[in-house]
């Protein structure tokens, strides 16, 4: 009978032991910003874009042409590249490298292929020649189908979109191996169950930090780049309790959808309705935090954000917004107040 009474004391700590303790963030009231549309872009299929040095890349989906490049001091196209293919600067299924603010190039990661394909895009800008500005890498064969790639110096960091060990995982870049973080809050494995999960990973090697938002729970796990987790947070916002048994359907609330790293912070984008309620129909909110995982400000826009293109420097948030009638998605400058 003890022997009993002691497993099921065991069973029951291992269990404990799995669970992390959430602390509440207390919101701020939020900044409202007003958006400008940026003329100069014009409307196309764009689903997201990443800035490197003084450029603005936009990733469209409609057209043969993959990449458009601007100037963010004038805001006008100055190139144009990108394909489907297995040729110079084509890809299957490219990514923006997540925190591309380490690198002065743009890193695109095709995720069936696994490369890594390096861009000198004022080497582009001067020579208008593709083939002599870029450089591609090949990966170990397991770092295809990822998504949430980064980058540092002793490993790659990202999510493998159906390989179901982890809630992300490590890839020494010295010898292929790979490991994998659990799921937290504790996970039970059921088939079908890693949508739930679903989640965005933002790194920054000089913080020794890994931010992780999830997309249909209120939660942002921060880790540190061995893959401890430090704290869970949740945002006030919403009073109901984590439910990590829940399925996505229509009923299922949409936290962070978005999302976007630089240099010195996280901007995390919130939407905080259900499925079943019209897409696009309410004002996106940015929770923007650092990388030791302080709250700084939330904004809230006067648009719902498609994606968002955080500018530090000019002190302004490019934003990419819908436009219904004409089917495309057009560019916005907010101010950063």
């Amino acid at each position: 009978m003890k022997k009993y009474i002691y497993l099921i004391i065991l069973l029951f700590l291992v269990a404990c032991s799995k669970k992390n303790r959430i602390t509440e963030l207390k919101m701020p009231p939020v900044i409202h910003l007003t958006g400008e549309k940026v003329e100069t872009i014009l409307p196309r299929c764009y689903e997201t874009g990443v800035l490197v040095d003084s450029f603005l890349v936009l990733k469209e989906k409609c057209t043969d042409t993959m990449f458009y490049l601007f100037s963010t001091n004038t805001d006008r196209e100055i190139f144009r590249f990108g394909r489907e293919g297995r040729g110079v600067c084509e890809f299957y299924y490219p990514f923006f490298l997540v925190n591309s603010f380490a690198y002065d190039s743009l890193i695109i990661y095709d995720s069936p292929a696994a490369t890594l394909t390096k861009i000198d895009l004022a080497a582009l800008v001067e020579s208008r020649d593709i083939a002599k500005c870029v450089n591609s890498e090949h990966l170990y064969r397991n770092l295809n189908f990822m998504y949430n790639f980064n980058k540092i110096d002793s490993a790659f960091i990202g999510t493998f979109i159906e390989k179901d060990e982890g809630l992300f995982s490590f890839c020494n870049r010295n010898n292929g191996e790979i490991k994998n973080t659990d799921y937290v809050p504790y996970y039970f494995y059921e088939k079908g169950r890693k949508d739930a999960y679903c989640h965005h990973v933002l790194v920054s090697e000089k913080d020794n930090s890994i931010i992780v938002p999830f997309k249909y729970m209120n939660l942002i796990n921060c880790y540190d780049l061995d893959g401890n987790l430090k704290v869970t947070y949740a945002l006030d916002w919403i009073k109901e309790e984590i439910n990590t048994q829940i399925r996505v359907d229509e009923h299922t609330t949409v936290t962070f959808y978005r999302t976007y790293a630089t240099r010195n912070r996280c901007y995390l984008v919130w939407d905080g309705h259900k499925i079943e309620e019209e897409l696009r129909k309410y004002p996106a909110k940015i929770v923007v935090m650092n990388w030791q995982g302080e709250l700084e400000k939330v904004y809230q826009l006067d648009n719902f954000a498609d994606f968002i293109i955080p500018d530090e420097k000019q002190r302004m948030i490019y934003v990419g917004v819908y436009n219904a009638g004409l089917e495309f998605v057009e560019i916005y400058k907010y101010p950063m107040l």
